[in-house]
């Protein structure tokens, strides 16, 4: 870990947006703009995968449903382009980054508890005989090493 002298100590500064008096963690360095939490959110949102900004949008058509929609990248006919819907109901990455969130993961915590269960059982199985094999390794004569004796000529 580093050195941090000024850890838990908040410093006192100006939103450099709204201009409102706020509190951060971090000495604010000249020339380094400082936002309070309010507009930091609205600056972080920029940079989310789920804002485009100014990413060109292509129209296409649904593949699976036929309506029209809009990607963020150039449709080109080798793969198949699905609307917001679509794409979701498909198993793609949804609008929340929560899997517990999606009806699939339900199904998956079942399957992670019979694969969980059989693993378990598995191991009940095999349990007794390692240690049976562990005591049997330690029972074996250990080995002496032999004398040095005459050599013949």
């Amino acid at each position: 870990m580093g050195n941090f002298p000024n850890k838990g100590q908040m410093f006192q500064t100006t939103c450099a947006d709204c201009g409102n008096s706020c509190s951060v963690p971090f000495q604010p360095r000249e020339g380094r703009p400082v936002y309070c939490k309010d507009c930091f959110g609205k600056h972080n949102a920029k940079d989310t995968r789920q804002n485009f900004g100014d990413k060109p949008m292509f129209s296409a058509k649904c593949d699976n449903c036929g309506n029209a929609c809009e990607v963020p990248f150039r449709p080109t006919g080798q793969k198949p382009v699905y609307c917001r819907d679509c794409f979701s109901k498909k198993g793609g990455r949804s609008d929340t980054r929560r899997p517990e969130q999606s009806g699939a993961s339900a199904q998956y915590n079942d399957q992670f508890r019979a694969v969980n269960a059989k693993l378990d059982a598995i191991l009940a199985v095999l349990a007794p005989a390692k240690k049976t094999a562990i005591k049997e390794d330690t029972k074996k004569k250990q080995v002496k090493p032999k004398k040095a004796g005459k050599k013949k000529k």
